[in-house]
């Protein structure tokens, strides 16, 4: 036995040499081969459980506090049939025509001289109408960060070739419609499967009540329906024809297009180079009765076979998982479909579609302005290779949907 202090009840060497130590609170410590271990009974105990109870509810508390607002989401119309469906515009909607026909989108259009990237990017033009500077930066701007720069706007009015026009007046309804128009205009195949969309009724329903806005949902919605009529009825016509030529011409390409299951494709290209350093027979199998029909393989990168398939669409496949509710940036080329199969043994392969891009016009200018535009939106790209880019309505997209990094502060 040793000697006691006040606050011990015991100090005890065992045969093994542990000391156990027990104090007046409860505290039992053993010191064996020089490890020490601490236990707590009693008072002391409750002490501490009383202690580590109020911690974690302040640290719950905390993680709650840190959580970002429920995120309301738009109505879900998929157990309808397509027909039947309301086209939902906007930049979230999992239909490749909402997406397109947003403002947002980045389709650059030319209306009275001048370039926009975006529907979006004109509206904010002429709210900052007055500043030649920031309707320099409006022009080159689309998606979210159009909306974020033109929030800060003030006017009321806009001077509009020689014009004042009341914002969010009739005239100034027309002139976003015009914006529309020469969009369509001078997209033939995004106006073709706008065209395609007729008689579905158009709505913009983001889940959540519509803030002010000079150009609200009924509006906005109003004209779009217009505008798709009047490509129906060949009153607009895009810079290749009016829409029933070319929606003709799409059906007789298909017609004469010979297409393959991705299965029997894979087989007939196992050889070639695109396909020698990948999973081939993996593919081959997983894909056994997937339904989408293929025309030709069209690219095989590091990760990724990409094959083309019919009315200008691209089937990626890939060992890379992508979510579900995956939704790349605007600058990267979109996602339509995505989805997961796999072979007899449980080895998972992945695939999404997206619209096929002109990448045989890229240049290191596209490149450089590209990478100019990621730098300013924060975002960074690790490989400057060409092949990475594509032209898509007229804008330069990010081609690999995991590519894009966000980059650190």
């Amino acid at each position: 036995m040793i000697k006691q202090a006040n606050n011990i009840i015991s100090d005890t060497v065992m045969e093994d040499g542990t000391r156990v130590i027990v104090k007046a609170d409860g505290t039992i410590v053993t010191i064996k081969d020089g490890k020490t271990t601490i236990e707590y009974t009693g008072e002391k105990k409750a002490e501490k459980d009383r202690i580590a109870t109020e911690e974690a509810a302040r640290e719950e508390a905390r993680a709650k506090r840190a959580l970002p607002p429920a995120k309301t989401m738009p109505p879900d119309f998929s157990h309808l049939a397509v027909k039947e469906r309301p086209l939902n515009v906007g930049s979230w909607d999992p239909e490749l025509s909402a997406r397109e026909m947003s403002n947002f989108e980045h389709s650059p259009f030319v209306l009275d001289g001048r370039r926009f990237e975006s529907v979006e990017g004109f509206y904010i033009w002429l709210k900052f109408s007055g500043d030649a500077t920031k309707q320099a930066l409006a022009q080159k701007m689309y998606s979210y960060e159009a909306k974020k720069f033109g929030s800060s706007a003030t006017n009321t009015e806009a001077e509009y070739e020689g014009e004042t026009i009341t914002l969010g007046g009739p005239e100034h309804h027309a002139l976003l419609k015009r914006a529309i128009a020469a969009k369509l205009a001078q997209h033939p195949d995004l106006a073709r499967r706008f065209a395609d969309t007729h008689a579905r009724e158009i709505i913009h329903d983001m889940g959540r009540p519509e803030s002010a806005s000079r150009f609200p949902a009924k509006d906005f919605t109003r004209i779009l329906t217009e505008l798709r009529q009047e490509l129906v009825d060949g009153t607009l016509e895009t810079i290749a024809g009016p829409v029933s030529e070319l929606q003709r011409q799409a059906h007789e390409k298909i017609e004469k297009t010979r297409t393959y299951t991705v299965s029997e494709l894979l087989e007939l290209k196992r050889s070639s180079k695109e396909c020698k350093k990948h999973s081939i027979d993996l593919y081959i199998e997983a894909f056994r009765d997937f339904p989408k029909r293929i025309i030709d393989v069209l690219a095989g990168g590091d990760t990724s076979l990409v094959l083309e398939m019919p009315d200008n669409e691209v089937l990626v496949i890939t060992k890379r998982h992508l979510p579900g509710e995956f939704n790349p940036r605007q600058n990267v080329l979109h996602v339509i479909e995505s989805g997961e199969v796999m072979n007899a043994a449980g080895v998972r392969a992945y695939w999404y579609t997206q619209p096929k891009a002109d990448t045989s016009s890229i240049t290191r200018e596209h490149m450089k302005g590209f990478q100019e535009e990621l730098d300013r939106q924060g975002y960074s790209m690790p490989s400057s290779r060409l092949d990475k880019l594509g032209i898509y309505n007229g804008g330069v997209k990010l081609l690999d949907a995991f590519v894009l990094k966000k980059m650190s502060l």
